[in-house]
């Protein structure tokens, strides 16, 4: 996820595809009771997929360079 500006994370669906996959990891530690650590991890990396493909993501970036 370092290169937001790989041709792959253009379309929505995949970007879109990540965020679900991140989310049912978190969904998964919470209903599973896991350890708080695994939790905490689950949950920093959904939030900064959500950073790094929704809020710092410009298509238009690529275009540019």
């Amino acid at each position: 996820m370092q290169d937001r500006h790989n041709p792959f994370y253009n379309p929505l669906w995949v970007r879109l595809l990540i965020l679900a996959v991140c989310l049912s990891l978190v969904g998964f530690e919470v209903w599973n009771g896991s350890d708080p650590l695994w939790l905490g991890l689950a949950v920093a990396v959904t939030a900064y997929a959500v950073w790094s493909f929704f809020i710092a993501f410009d298509p238009k970036d690529k275009a540019e360079k």
